[in-house]
């Protein structure tokens, strides 16, 4: 027989194909990290992203269909892979990491409310209700800052690689909506996993991938304009080469 605690066969497949996704964007950020040293510090951020997510997953599939026991720890991988994420993408459109000190409170306040033993008169959904707060906000963030200068950069294409950033921001403010509204049905999502999360899996694939791939298209991106660049005009003084006028 089967013992209970192991993860049925749908759910291991999903997982095993998440992180076969995830190790292959990891190679991906480390050949950049390693080729392009213009773009390692958000290459090394989102390679840290790749192995938070990655540490997501298998502590949420390896679970015995109940979520609890690993609540916190869930709670602050999610906070750490959107820190990462949303870091790596200002260190890509400014050069350096500008709000570090944002993302740091946004992820220790969200770890504190997961992890701090609260007193039994604050309800369960009060610490649930801040820590979707503060995932929202480190999604919400990056939108905010880095929509006009990647459109700046990129023109009309600097969107999609927010794109991710919105569609999960606006899962996490439906949730807020359905706690608000029913917070006891809201609440009962994170203790129990019929399918030990592997349904879960699958928008969290897909947003992973849309995210990871997006990024890496606007960093070949802007190699291919600096060296279209650099083959036209002449580094010294600024003018035209011949072939450019040719």
């Amino acid at each position: 027989p089967v013992a209970h605690n192991v993860p049925p066969m749908d759910a291991q497949l999903a997982l095993t194909l998440i992180l076969i996704q995830l190790g292959l964007f990891a190679l991906c950020w480390l050949l950049v990290a390693l080729l392009m040293p213009g773009e390692r510090r958000p290459a090394l951020l989102f390679l840290a992203s790749c192995a938070s997510d990655a540490a997501t997953a298998w502590l949420q599939v390896g679970q015995d269909g109940s979520l609890r026991p690993v609540a916190s720890g869930l709670m602050t991988l999610g906070l750490l892979s959107a820190g990462l994420v949303s870091a790596g993408a200002e260190a890509f459109v400014r050069g350096h990491v500008r709000h570090a000190r944002v993302w740091l409170a946004l992820l220790a306040s969200g770890a504190a409310v997961a992890w701090w033993p609260l007193p039994e008169a604050i309800s369960e959904v009060a610490p649930l209700a801040a820590y979707q707060g503060c995932f929202l906000l480190l999604l919400l963030l990056p939108v905010l800052w880095l929509q006009r200068p990647l459109r700046c950069e990129f023109g009309r294409f600097g969107w999609l690689p927010l794109l991710p950033f919105g569609l999960m921001g606006l899962a996490v403010l439906a949730f807020l909506v359905h706690l608000a509204l029913d917070p006891a049905d809201a609440s009962r999502s994170y203790a129990a996993r019929s399918d030990h999360g592997a349904s879960s899996l699958i928008p969290f694939a897909i947003s992973a991938g849309l995210f990871h791939i997006g990024w890496l298209a606007l960093m070949l991106g802007r190699q291919v304009v600096r060296a279209r660049s650099a083959a036209r005009t002449d580094t010294l003084t600024g003018v035209l080469r011949r072939e450019a006028f040719e």
